[in-house]
Formats: C-alpha cells, sequence, structure tokens
C-alpha cells in the first residue's frame, strides 16, 4: 500500500499527522468529519431473528442483488413439457433395465476340447432358440444333453455364409476354425 493511502486510512480514523500531503489531509478530514455528523440510527438485526434474515436475504435475491439458487435459475423445471420429457425418460430407461433382465444372455466360455460353454437363465430355451436360427440359415443341428447341459453339434460349410456366421456372432460364438461347431449351455 502507497504512504498517500496510509496517510489517507489513518486520518480517516481520526489520527493527526502533520506530514502528511495537505490535499490527503484535506480530503479525508472532511470526510471523516462528514462520517461523524451522520446520524448513528443505525439498524441493527440482532443474532437471534433468524426469520428476520431469511426475509431479508429473499428481498436481496429478489431485487437481483444475490445470485438465485440453481433449482430456481433452471424455469425449465417449471414447464410441463420438461416434466413429459422427464417422465418419458425415466419409463424408458426403466423399460430397458426390466428387458435386459428378462432377456436370457448367454456367457460364453470356450473349452480346451474345443466345446463353447455358454451359461444362460434358461439354459433348454436358449439352445432351442440358437438351434432354430442356425437350421433357419441352413445349418444341420444335433441336440444332446450332458451332464446338466444342453448340447448343440453342428457341420457348419467351409467358409460359412454371411448369414451363418451372423447367427454366430450375434450369440457371441467365434466361428470353428475346421467348421465343426460343438456347443453347450449350462445354467446359471
Amino acid at each position: 500500500m502507497k504512504q498517500d493511502d496510509e496517510d489517507w486510512l489513518r486520518i480517516l480514523a481520526g489520527e493527526t499527522l502533520p506530514h502528511a500531503d495537505p490535499a490527503t489531509r484535506l480530503e479525508a478530514g472532511l470526510l471523516r468529519a462528514a462520517q461523524l455528523r451522520w446520524p448513528q440510527a443505525v439498524e441493527t438485526v440482532p443474532p437471534h431473528d433468524s426469520a428476520r434474515v431469511r426475509r431479508l436475504l429473499a428481498r436481496a435475491r429478489d431485487e437481483g442483488l444475490l445470485p438465485q439458487p440453481f433449482w430456481r435459475r433452471l424455469q425449465l423445471i417449471r414447464q410441463p413439457a420438461f416434466a413429459f420429457a422427464v417422465a418419458l425418460c425415466l419409463a424408458a430407461g426403466i423399460g430397458l433395465i426390466w428387458q435386459t433382465h428378462e432377456q436370457d444372455v448367454p456367457v460364453v466360455r470356450a473349452g480346451s476340447d474345443g466345446i463353447v460353454l455358454l451359461h444362460a437363465a434358461q439354459p433348454g430355451r436358449a439352445a432351442d432358440g440358437i438351434a432354430s436360427e442356425l437350421r433357419s440359415v441352413g445349418v444341420e443341428v444335433r441336440r444332446y444333453q450332458r451332464l446338466g447341459r444342453e448340447g448343440l453339434d453342428a457341420d457348419l460349410p467351409q467358409p460359412p455364409s454371411p448369414a451363418q456366421r451372423e447367427v454366430l456372432v450375434r450369440h457371441r460364438v467365434a466361428v470353428p476354425d475346421k467348421g465343426e461347431l460343438r456347443l453347450e449351455i449350462a445354467p446359471d
């Protein structure tokens, strides 16, 4: 802080500084005299009057002296179209979650014996679906059961057709190297 500013503040506080700049002494002295003549009837808010403080803060916000809370600044929330859009998004999200839990999504595991092992909540239903899809693209499928698992054996032509590849990819099964598909589906 500059010396002139310090002198001005000290004179305003009531000190006498004969060495200060005459213009600074005059300005600070006039302001101090005006301050001392000003009426001292300043209203103070008692600390226990929290209702009054809340009213004053609300008034200051209404007059734009304080920033509005975030939710008040968002005028969209008060619009019926916005509420409808939020409800629609929630319904769609819940529907997707519910649909995902209802689906029989297999989990793929490949064994060392060349058998691809899938896990599904309903192995019979999953095996029926995969077998019917393979048959619809011209693959002969043999069904079997072994150790509580549903099994499928199929001989794929080399190379498999794009439709046959699509069925395998959809069920996350790798295209077998030699055309021999061995697939078992175990319960989750």
